[in-house]
């Protein structure tokens, strides 16, 4: 079960988060699921599949170019736990009519706990706003 699971994960990653896909969500997040981002929508947890569609295409339109990489990944039975990398270009301001963007990498934890084949609860502290605002780490672009 535990490479079930796993495979379940880079699935995931690769098409509700790399991809957007909302079908996957249909068919892997369980409809009483529960995620946890803490960096976002107030610390409060994110409740069922709608919810969390919604808050996922909030995402892709805050984030563009929006780019997940598993760096480690561990599983068993019940729960898969890996190392995540994002890369995402985040529109920062308009300057005379231009978008400018600035590209985010940062690394977090992810969780996963399954049942019946299906998500139930995901968490994560990857936090895309860590260093949005910041132009130490940051490549500006403007287009």
């Amino acid at each position: 079960m535990s490479k079930e699971n796993e495979s379940v994960f880079r699935r995931w990653v690769e098409e509700v988060w790399n991809n957007g896909k909302e079908a996957t969500i249909e068919e892997l997040f369980d409809a009483d699921g529960i995620a946890e981002y803490q960096y976002f929508v107030g610390n409060k947890p994110l409740r069922g599949r709608n919810r969390f569609k919604g808050f996922v295409r909030l995402m892709r339109k805050m984030f563009t170019d929006l780019d997940v990489t598993i760096e480690q990944i561990a599983a068993d039975e019940k729960k898969v736990l890996a190392v995540c990398q994002v890369t995402a270009k985040r529109r920062s301001k308009e300057i005379d009519g231009l978008t400018t963007y600035k590209s985010i990498t940062v690394s977090g934890l992810c969780q996963m706990i399954f049942e019946n084949g299906r998500i139930i609860r995901e968490w994560n502290n990857i936090n895309l706003l860590e260093n949005s605002d910041s132009t130490e780490n940051n490549n500006s672009q403007t287009v």
